[in-house]
């Protein structure tokens, strides 16, 4: 996969974005039309959004093609700049964040695979916002090289899930940033949760660490308003104790980040990549 990868990225910087995008998008047809296992998990996903078939195909389809276009936007990473940022996307609520480090504590950015959480990191750090972000290693030696050191353009730090336990307290524990993409379970550690009307398994991973050294959760989710245009909106903190000062258990925890999850996922299904059967019940 390495050198499909690293061809992939010579074409796409080779390309004009606009003329990238088309490309990026007949491919995702192609997978669309013939890999059923996609197909139709994309579709067992997105179903509970749509009232028909004709629009759940659709929306499906067009699922597809944004994740296209999102491989195409992290192949591009490293010509992230300023510049861009402030041509291409809108920031929102970025005072949430800016709140949440006057207090001088440790915190806790959750996402989830909706638009496009690799630039979405990368723009905070950019703007100022150091960010360590724990990372699922592929199995693939050169992928995973390949993989961080897009990210790392991006000036996002990274931790590898082998490592991350230590090292996330250290973090945290000193006021860093630590982000997580919070909607998979991708061990057997999760916790079943309602969303979107129906059940998932959600990490408890997010909900831990921040019980344990009292950093403040904020979440972040950036996505596609138009072809090369973004927004990356910072939502209403979540702190770990309740209006009376009572601790916040982590099943509770959990459950808050869990529903924002969730009406991201509402809103925008069709930026939402996730290729394997989401739903438990």
């Amino acid at each position: 996969m390495y050198f499909v990868y690293r061809f992939a990225q010579i074409i796409a910087l080779s390309l004009p974005r606009k003329l990238a995008y088309k490309l990026a998008e007949l491919i995702a047809d192609f997978q669309f039309f013939f890999s059923a296992k996609d197909r139709e998990a994309v579709l067992y996903n997105l179903k509970p959004f749509f009232s028909n078939d004709k629009d759940l195909r659709k929306a499906a389809k067009n699922n597809l093609r944004n994740f296209a276009k999102y491989l195409t936007d992290f192949l591009n990473l490293n010509r992230l700049n300023s510049f861009y940022i402030k041509k291409y996307i809108k920031i929102e609520n970025l005072e949430y964040l800016k709140k949440a480090k006057q207090e001088n504590k440790g915190i806790v950015i959750f996402t989830a695979h909706i638009g496009n959480w690799e630039l979405g990191a990368a723009v905070t750090s950019l703007i100022g916002f150091e960010v360590y972000a724990i990372a699922l290693p592929h199995k693939n030696k050169k992928t995973n090289e390949f993989f961080n050191r897009q990210r790392k353009s991006g000036k996002v730090k990274i931790i590898p899930t082998g490592i991350a336990v230590r090292r996330v307290f250290s973090l945290l524990k000193n006021q860093k940033i630590v982000a997580f993409v919070a909607d998979r379970e991708f061990g057997q550690g999760g916790v079943v949760m309602p969303c979107c009307g129906k059940k998932a398994i959600f990490p408890k991973g997010p909900a831990v660490f921040a019980s344990k050294t009292g950093a403040i959760m904020v979440p972040a989710f950036l996505v596609r308003t138009a072809d090369k245009y973004f927004k990356l909106i910072f939502g209403k903190p979540i702190k770990i104790t309740k209006d009376n000062g009572q601790k916040k258990s982590v099943e509770e925890l959990i459950k808050e980040y869990s529903s924002v999850i969730g009406s991201y996922i509402a809103r925008y299904p069709e930026q939402w990549y996730v290729f394997q059967k989401y739903w438990v019940a």
